[in-house]
């Protein structure tokens, strides 16, 4: 239920996508199947489901986690 109202607010605001990556969580497949089935235009959302696709927007941050804990900016 939560996935799918995040889902339909993040339509609303961004307008609908082509495609979809997301990880192998079966409510946010459900949800987005939900959106497909109730929306009116011919074009549905794709959904590509791969466990380590969304790791690369993730890893961008590897050298700036590594600067941080050399120069020890939690030690505050």
């Amino acid at each position: 239920m939560s996935a799918q109202k995040f889902f339909n607010k993040a339509i609303s605001n961004n307008g609908k996508p082509r495609v979809i990556n997301i990880d192998k969580s079966g409510s946010n497949k459900s949800a987005l199947w939900a959106v497909n089935r109730r929306s009116c235009s011919v074009k549905k959302i794709k959904i590509r489901q791969c466990k380590y696709l969304n790791n690369i927007e993730d890893q961008d941050h590897r050298n700036i986690k590594r600067r941080i804990m050399i120069t020890g900016f939690k030690d505050f």
